[in-house]
């Protein structure tokens, strides 16, 4: 028997490129696909779609979005090396359940990290960019009045991600939104116990105003205090639930608003600070 021809192939011409403009374009599809559902799971774990606990139903999410098993199952195994999610013995996926450590471990990052992005984001921002705020925050109110916690929820993520986009600091964004990926979940406990129609003195008003005057140093503390009071919320609700001491301990403990300092060095975070009445937490 003679052995075959290694170049066959090229007696038709053309037809070896075709047949790698189908085999990569079947791939990028295929990738296309699994980033598009990437993308989504990520944002509405961002968002707090899921609830932690919360177990994903592979079939149900594929229908949900229109495409096959197999683009979700990948997203949500990257989601899963993210820490994102969690898996069990029968390889079923879930929203992993915050203890408190890790709560505060993540807030105290957050409030390191996202105040970082907003002092460099007062430095640039632009009378554009506050209209664009403004409006977020009016939307935010509206939803809060009308009780529609999901959308109050959209809003508040696109509030505090124009502000961090501003900042022109695409890594710390990423790391930023690996954190809200981790805690957005929980961030639903946010709105137990709280007067939604009372926005008067919201957080996101102060914010508003130290960005309008291009002030990174009291952006940067106006940020931070709305995520250590909106973590209050959500930390009574973790130990309740829990039946964790309160005197849990950490690097950081339980932290209170951060009152601004008349030094004139550079303001830094401190991981406790003095208490202080101060605006409502936000969302």
């Amino acid at each position: 028997m003679k052995a075959a021809r290694p170049y066959v192939i090229a007696t038709f011409p053309g037809a070896f490129d075709h047949v790698v403009l189908v085999t990569e374009t079947f791939a990028i599809e295929k990738e296309n696909l699994r980033a598009r559902a990437y993308g989504v799971i990520r944002k509405a774990l961002m968002t707090s779609r899921f609830k932690p606990g919360q177990k994903l139903l592979l079939r149900t999410m594929a229908a949900e979005l229109g495409i096959s098993v197999t683009p979700v199952r990948e997203a949500l195994l990257q989601l899963v090396s993210e820490r994102a999610l969690v898996t069990d013995s029968s390889r079923s996926l879930f929203v992993p359940k915050l203890d408190v450590r890790r709560f505060r471990e993540i807030r105290d990052l957050r409030v390191e990290l996202e105040g970082r992005a907003a002092e460099a984001a007062a430095r640039l921002a632009s009378p554009a960019d506050v209209i664009a705020l403004e409006q977020l925050h009016r939307t935010l109110v509206q939803h809060r009045h009308a009780g529609n916690l999901r959308e109050v929820s959209v809003a508040n993520e696109a509030f505090h991600f124009k502000i961090y986009s501003m900042a022109r600091m695409p890594v710390l964004y990423g790391i930023i939104e690996g954190l809200w990926v981790q805690i957005g979940p929980i961030l639903t406990k946010l709105f137990e116990g709280v007067d939604l129609k009372d926005t008067a003195n919201h957080a996101h008003l102060g914010i508003i105003a130290a960005l309008r005057r291009n002030d990174p140093s009291t952006t940067r503390l106006a940020v931070a205090n709305d995520l250590i009071l909106a973590s209050r919320h959500v930390e009574d609700a973790l130990i309740r639930e829990q039946g964790e001491a309160a005197s849990i301990s950490l690097s950081t403990e339980k932290i209170s608003p951060i009152r601004r300092s008349h030094s004139k060095k550079r303001s830094r975070i401190p991981s406790s600070a003095p208490r202080f009445s101060g605006k409502k937490a936000g969302a």
